[in-house]
């Protein structure tokens, strides 16, 4: 993609300048040649701004950008190209707030956790596998995030381990900002 529109523009410019330069000298009327050459290359932007907002109201997820020619090309390319990152980052940002849902299990319970009979485990290992693996949304924590991780696994496995049921919800709430 061409980051250098202003030379483009600049290029546009002269060439139409120049053609309408040319078209008075042979007509003789310099004015009216330029006017007609600015009127035209005017029209020819305003259907593309037209093309632009009817592709940007009504295209689908999908849909590659209409075809373009100079910077209008990459005007549309450029736009696609941001939707598609968009898309991606909200599906990566889906997938965080879907483990993390799914792991504060415990929390969300009201009344006691049968830790030793939750399958909770297979669970989140089945989801975070699909989505770094499948889906390709996930990506390796941060390793601060790692240690507290490891810290939340333990406790949960250390729980099911000896048989506990724990009113998780109960404990943390104390501690949480009353709305």
């Amino acid at each position: 993609m061409n980051q250098n529109w202003h030379g483009t523009l600049i290029r546009h410019m002269l060439l139409l300048i120049t053609g309408c330069l040319l078209v008075g000298l042979v007509s003789g009327q310099y004015g009216w040649s330029l006017a007609v050459g600015i009127g035209l290359y005017l029209g020819w932007t305003l259907k593309q701004l037209l093309r632009l907002h009817e592709w940007l109201r009504q295209h689908k997820p999908d849909e590659a950008p209409p075809d373009g020619y100079g910077l209008w090309g990459e005007v549309f390319d450029s736009i696609y190209h941001l939707q598609r990152r968009d898309q991606r980052v909200r599906g990566r940002l889906q997938a965080v707030i879907d483990v993390i849902f799914l792991v504060c299990e415990p929390l969300r319970r009201v009344g006691p956790y049968d830790f030793p009979n939750s399958d909770l485990p297979a669970r989140v290992r089945a989801l975070t596998f699909d989505l770094a693996f499948r889906r390709r949304l996930l990506r390796s924590p941060p390793p601060e995030s790692m240690f507290l991780h490891r810290k939340l696994v333990g406790s949960f496995l250390l729980l099911a381990r000896i048989g506990a049921r724990v009113d998780a919800r109960g404990l943390v709430l104390p501690f949480l900002p009353t709305r």
